[in-house]
């Protein structure tokens, strides 16, 4: 009768959280006394859950003395935000109906590990109580049950994922050599598919997970949700009412506990501008109370693939590893003291970002062969076109909505299949082989939505990497819930790179699958390069090294190229990726288009000949001479691709004005190079 007493009032309140909100409770009484040495806690057989904005009226308004709960709170009481503790609530907890106990979450131990549906725990029933126990004593809370400890152990380090998706940041990760010792995502079908190409299945929703049984790792990864974020949805920031942008503080949470040596999170460029850069200055200002120095960067996955896709990017090194002090345990004792070097929006340290090249990649790189334009399982209905052709842009410029196949694809959204007729381009090969012509007409032959193999492609997923499991289009489940998928993901070629860069700064730059490391690209007696299969690669597979795809090698393995540039070297095995999420890198198609082949482009590129594809490290919080040098070898190249870059990034620099950016400008000589390519 009390559990729905106060379930009543809590759901009138709007402070239950979605989900499982109700679940068993066997906590160890204060000071480790279990509930038989204390009867007094055996009364309180359930735990009730409450929103993210509910737990924070409660942690500042109630005491909790000895860090385990139980305190008064008082209804007039004041909490840091304004709110105060409703009088129900603050009845319940003077008459001990209630405790408040913090930090427990629907999966933490003293919950059993497996929650109680919401049906159970509303009735009030004994009978899912030990049921849930038993399954607790049979699974760990929070972990993957795949995991090997003793490979993750060898492996040269260590990762976690959170809000994984379909594994974006683990292929980017394992193409390094490192292992997954922990991933989330409470989506069903991201799981399934995750579970296909990887063999573990990610555990549920982070919120629900004790920070405790998440285990140590070196490196955190997280894509955390964009959508309050994001210029195609509301931009209500860190206040939105869903309680979606505040999910950033479930990676603090870890990082507070867990202490990794470093992480590296993705979220959608707006996150820079939202709410005058103030939403990212609260975030940084978080991740650094926890103890770590942090810099972010704008960067453009058009650079390698051809799709428009600009993401920030947040690294943090732990401090004293940073400072060569750490041993990579750390303690958890960050002060959030020091900006770590200084910037315009949260402060960032000189971190050496990598060094990408601006490829000559075209959607036409990436198409599946001709029969899949009359699939109907891609192809517009005379429906579909009916509501394009009802929209205010397609009325204005019908070929605006399709996609240039001699250029780049715009932002793959998640939408792209629900939400075709406001926002996506479709594919359409005239006879001529360009698309650039007139828009086909009602009854004629229909343009057809990218397959989902080519959207994978356009986020450089390995061709190995498996999508059919979880139903492309005609296949088993929703067809547009794998495209919601693919839009969702990070660019693990991007993600290979930056990763790079953190594991020479954090000391554990290991030997990747094939020997990356040691360089990718190298001339044989007659300068060329040669292609050969590798089998046995990991790339696009959880340690299951099933992937077998061409890649770059040399004819002597004793003859290996690092490079001149150091920040391009470092980005090599990215380039690998690539070249395994690209249908033919050295096709002869190519030389038809008037381009050298993806192959050719980043031996150039490594080697640093001229005439080479030039190469851009993004732009972000800080600007020094390194990036003012790699902006101007950019305008020097004369390449429209590299010109493009290169004057975006300086207008982006000069939007958000780092320290020292006009000198550093003016003494690398970019004046005038950037008069010459604006005329």
């Amino acid at each position: 009768a009390a559990i729905n007493t106060v379930r009543l009032v809590l759901l009138k309140l709007k402070w239950m959280r979605r989900g499982v909100n109700i679940t068993p409770y066997a906590h160890q009484g204060p000071e480790g006394e279990s509930q038989e040495e204390d009867p007094s806690w055996a009364e309180f057989e359930r735990a009730i859950h409450l929103t993210a904005a509910a737990s924070a009226v409660m942690e500042d308004d109630v005491a909790t003395p000895n860090g385990v709960g139980g305190g008064r709170g008082g209804a007039g009481s004041s909490s840091s935000g304004g709110d105060t503790i409703p009088p129900a609530i603050a009845e319940f907890l003077a008459n001990d109906t209630v405790r408040w106990l913090p930090g427990m979450r629907v999966r933490s131990a003293s919950c059993y590990g497996n929650p109680l549906s919401n049906r159970a725990g509303d009735q009030g029933g004994q009978g899912g109580h030990d049921q849930a126990h038993a399954q607790a004593q049979s699974q760990a809370p929070g972990r993957m049950a795949a995991v090997d400890v003793t490979v993750a152990a060898a492996a040269p380090f260590t990762f976690i994922e959170l809000f994984a998706g379909i594994g974006g940041f683990r292929v980017g990760l394992e193409a390094l050599g490192g292992r997954c010792v922990f991933a989330s995502e409470m989506d069903r079908e991201a799981q399934h598919l995750y579970k296909v190409n990887f063999g573990d299945e990610p555990c549920g929703d982070i919120t629900e997970i004790d920070a405790e049984d998440i285990g140590p790792h070196d490196i955190l990864t997280a894509g955390f949700p964009c959508q309050s974020f994001s210029n195609v949805g509301e931009r209500k920031g860190l206040d939105d009412p869903r309680g979606i942008g505040m999910l950033f503080l479930e990676i603090v949470r870890v990082l507070r506990v867990n202490q990794p040596r470093a992480f590296i999170l993705e979220n959608v460029s707006n996150l820079v501008y939202i709410d005058d850069g103030k939403t990212l200055e609260i975030i940084l200002a978080e991740l650094r109370g926890v103890g770590y120095d942090v810099s972010w960067r704008l960067l453009n996955s058009r650079l390698v693939v051809p799709q428009q896709r600009s993401r920030v990017y947040i690294v943090g090194v732990r401090r004293d590893v940073l400072n060569g002090s750490g041993d990579g345990s750390g303690d958890g004792s960050g002060d959030g003291s020091g900006d770590g070097g200084g910037g315009s929006i949260g402060g960032g340290f000189d971190y050496p970002w990598p060094e990408l090249p601006c490829l000559d990649t075209q959607v036409s790189d990436v198409l599946e062969g001709v029969e899949v334009d009359r699939d109907p399982r891609y192809t517009l209905t005379p429906h579909q076109f009916d509501k394009l052709h009802a929209t205010q842009d397609y009325k204005q410029d019908p070929t605006q909505r399709l996609v240039r196949l001699d250029g780049g694809a715009r932002t793959l959204i998640s939408h792209y299949r629900s939400g075709f007729a406001l926002r996506s381009e479709f594919v359409w090969r005239h006879p001529s082989g360009s698309s650039n012509g007139t828009f086909p007409v009602a009854g004629g032959e229909m343009p057809r939505f990218f397959t989902a193999r080519e959207c994978a492609r356009l986020q450089g997923f390995p061709e190995s990497h498996i999508l059919g499991e979880v139903g492309e289009a005609g296949g088993k489940g929703n067809g547009n819930r794998l495209y919601y998928q693919l839009g969702n993901a990070v660019c693990p070629v991007v993600v290979a790179a930056i990763a790079n860069s953190l594991l020479a700064v954090i000391g554990l730059l290991g030997e990747p699958p094939g020997g990356v490391n040691k360089g990718l690209l190298a001339a044989n007696a007659s300068g060329s390069v040669n292609a050969s299969a590798v089998e046995g690669g990991s790339i696009g597979r959880g340690g299951g090294g099933g992937a077998t795809r061409a890649v770059v090698e040399t004819a002597d393995p004793h003859m290996l190229n690092q490079g001149p540039n150091p920040r391009r070297n470092l980005s090599a095995p990215a380039i690998r990726l690539l070249l395994h999420a690209t249908p033919d890198p050295s096709s002869a198609h190519y030389a038809l288009t008037g381009r050298s082949s993806l192959f050719d482009q980043c031996a150039s590129f490594l080697r640093c000949e001229e005439g080479a594809p030039g190469g851009s490290t993004g732009c972000g919080d800080c600007f020094t001479a390194a990036d003012a040098e790699t902006v101007r070898r950019l305008l020097a190249t004369g390449q429209p691709r590299a010109l493009a870059d290169g004057l975006h990034s300086l207008g982006r620099v000069a939007l958000m004005e780092p320290p020292g950016w006009a000198a550093i400008l003016l003494e690398a000589n970019l004046l005038p190079l950037m008069v010459q390519c604006l005329r």
